[in-house]
Formats: C-alpha cells, structure tokens, sequence
C-alpha cells in the first residue's frame, strides 16, 4: 500500500512511523513484508492476520491507526492524506513490487542502496 504525506515528513518522523508499523506486526495483526519510508510517502507490504474472532483487520483500519498513534507521538494532525492506494499483490507480482519498493531511495537519490537508506525495513517473512 502506498500512503501519502501532506507534508515532508523528518528523519525522526520517518522513524516513528517504522515503529507504529513493526508494533502491529509485532502484536499479531498482520504479517510484515518489506517498507520503506520516503519523506513525502511510504510502500508497504502486509498481511492482515485473522483475529480471535476470525475476522481479518481491515486494511483502512490498520492505516488509520497508523495515523492516529503518529499524530499522537508527534503531536501533529492531518500529516496524511485521506485515501490510501492499496491492491491485492499476485504470486507472479511479488518480486517486481518488492524490487519497486526496495529501491524507490535509489531511484530518488537518496540513497546508493537500499541497505544504505535508514528508512527501508523489512518484516518477519512466515
């Protein structure tokens, strides 16, 4: 899914939003791929995992919680825009989009590598 900032986002603002993401991946409710933190947007990919009631978070639920604990970390309002692009990845999708997100701060100069840039993480793979 990609979610677009309002405004530039800070290195320690970029860091923030890492964390939001792994706890959620880190309390169960979903699997987490890969990411990276761009200062004007962010890729990710992930999983909702069925909860104790059987259910699957809903992915607008997820992103909204994601903006609601960095608004309330930083203290900032409205840093993101309202609508998310997300879409079901295929089998056949996998590599080109995870090769897309891994090198989205090399293609923007901001990095020489994906390694190299602070601000790419990946997940626990199942």
């Amino acid at each position: 899914m990609t979610l677009t900032a309002r405004r530039y986002l800070t290195p320690e603002d970029r860091t923030i939003l890492i964390q939001i993401i792994k706890n959620g991946a880190d309390l169960n409710r979903y699997w987490l791929y890969v990411g990276v933190v761009m200062p004007d947007h962010l890729h990710v990919i992930i999983r909702p995992i069925a909860q104790a009631d059987g259910q699957l978070p809903a992915l607008n639920t997820i992103i909204q919680s994601w903006k609601s604990f960095f608004s309330r970390q930083t203290g900032t309002r409205k840093v993101f825009q309202e609508e998310a692009y997300d879409r079901v990845i295929r089998t056949d999708e996998w590599p080109d989009t995870t090769e897309y997100i891994r090198l989205n701060p090399v293609r923007a100069g901001l990095s020489t590598s994906s390694a190299e840039y602070p601000f790419y993480f990946e997940g626990d793979f199942e």
